[in-house]
């Protein structure tokens, strides 16, 4: 099994999906603010990481398009170095990115290609970067605080689940949140 086949079976199992709804992902306008409140501003970007299926490029094309065109927002499809998709919103609100990345996974859903929707990732800084994790496997958020390419702030990330449990969807059992790696120190998940 190769790690993209990992990856996927761990993010986007359809016989396991629990009720994953990409309008869930227009729950972290809310959050953004809790977290401001913690000190974390809102990163001005946020990634729907994916698997795009064969003759999936068109309606990816459709897709940015209707999406720049929509607002303030800039869209950027990337592939990493593990074969994954990642649509990269840009804009300086909240609503801005979860309104697209909602969109975006809803095109998905119509499409017919949930099952290749595997994490939406929203961006927060302090002294260090922090993130919000939507799996569509679980249908919940989950906190991932990366320390460099291996480690993660286990105690920052039960802080914010603790803070954030009221307001959005969290993931309670803690060995289903799995790390989404940057490249290197520094650097997001999606770059």
């Amino acid at each position: 099994m190769g790690l993209f086949d990992r990856v996927r079976s761990i993010f986007s199992d359809a016989d396991e999906r629990q009720g994953s709804d990409p309008e869930d992902l227009l729950d972290i306008s809310s959050a953004a603010f809790t977290m401001k409140d913690i000190g974390y501003e809102l990163i001005p970007k946020a990634a729907l990481c994916f698997h795009a299926p064969d003759g999936f490029e068109t309606t990816l094309d459709e897709l940015q398009s209707i999406v720049d065109a929509t607002g303030e927002e800039k869209t950027e499809v990337r592939e990493d170095s593990h074969g994954f998709r990642w649509l990269i919103v840009e804009d300086t609100a909240a609503e801005g990115l979860a309104t697209a990345l909602q969109f975006s996974a809803e095109t998905f859903l119509t499409k017919g290609a949930e099952d290749e929707l595997l994490a939406a990732v929203f961006g927060f800084e302090k002294d260090h970067s922090a993130y919000l994790i939507y799996s569509f496997e679980r249908g919940r958020f989950y906190p991932f605080v990366p320390e460099g390419t291996e480690d993660r702030d286990m105690q920052t990330e039960f802080k914010i689940q603790g803070v954030l449990r009221e307001e959005i969807p969290i993931e309670d059992d803690e060995s289903e949140w799995y790390p989404l790696w940057p490249d290197r120190p520094g650097k997001h998940p999606w770059e």
